[in-house]
């Protein structure tokens, strides 16, 4: 696939820019259509700032995690357990 692209960013080069690539993308997520995970037609070489770009979800969550450790380190903060023999 890398080598079919000639190692550059296929999302970059419609755009007019030439960006060297290493990431393998499916344009149509396995999630969604597993039979297309490895068709040719449904992969394409994306640069990491357009892989970052597709997967949004994935950076939401790394905000979400940021945010909980952050918090998680505030000396005004009580951190409360729950009681085993309880549950």
């Amino acid at each position: 696939m890398l080598h079919r692209d000639a190692y550059i960013c296929q999302k970059c080069k419609r755009q007019g820019r030439i960006t060297p690539a290493t990431i393998v993308h499916h344009i149509i997520p396995v999630r969604y259509d597993s039979k297309k995970a490895l068709e040719l037609d449904n992969l394409e070489t994306i640069c990491a700032s357009c892989h970052n770009a597709e997967h949004t979800e994935r950076a939401m969550s790394l905000r979400a995690k940021r945010m909980k450790q952050t918090l998680s380190r505030r000396p005004d903060m009580i951190r409360i357990k729950r009681n085993e023999e309880i549950w």
